[in-house]
């Protein structure tokens, strides 16, 4: 018999196989969508890595707010990134030196946003009032940033009681039953 197994987060188009994702593209178009009701009137994005199915929902959704707000889209403003510091920090710095700088940076994770507060300081640019900062996941590390970050929070606890209670399903079931696809809601976290 094989063993029941549910993906968290992995590629689009898996029919057969249980599967949970955090609503990416929900988060990054509420990110987006705060940035412009606060006031800002270009916002960049630093993207996750190239071919990240979480990185591609999280582009989605700032291009989607964008579009919906009537914002204009500048192709300069959208820098890839890898999901690393590393990736941060080279990102806030190829946006710090266009002509046309944007007001805030959208970094696609909390890693790449404190790239972008570490080049910031480095750079002598003051967070938020010379440029703002916002990332995605809320992992413990951003608690720690000053200026606070605000950013999205992808409930790991609620991913991890919804896996245990789809294979408990499934060993209860075996697989008669049609495959579960599991949406997991994220909240804004206001730094």
């Amino acid at each position: 018999s094989t063993v029941p197994f549910v993906i968290i987060n992995g590629k689009k188009g898996l029919v057969d196989t249980d599967t949970i994702n955090v609503d990416n593209y929900s988060g990054a178009y509420k990110m987006t969508e705060y940035l412009i009701k606060k006031g800002y009137k270009k916002i960049a994005h630093i993207t996750g890595a190239k071919g990240n199915a979480d990185a591609e929902e999280r582009l989605k959704g700032y291009m989607a707010a964008l579009k919906k707000y009537n914002m204009k889209f500048n192709k300069s403003w959208v820098v890839e990134g890898a999901f690393t510091i590393e990736s941060g920090v080279e990102g806030f710095n190829i946006i710090n030196k266009l002509k046309n700088r944007p007001e805030v940076i959208f970094a696609a994770n909390d890693m790449m946003a404190i790239g972008c507060y570490n080049a910031a300081r480095k750079a002598g640019v003051k967070i938020p009032s010379e440029i703002g900062i916002a990332g995605f996941d809320d992992i413990f590390m951003s608690g720690y940033l000053t200026p606070r970050l605000t950013t999205i929070n992808v409930p790991i606890y609620e991913i991890g009681r919804s896996a245990a209670k789809l294979i408990l399903d499934r060993i209860a079931q075996g697989n008669e039953t049609k495959a579960q696809h599991i949406k997991i809601p994220v909240t804004l976290v206001e730094g």
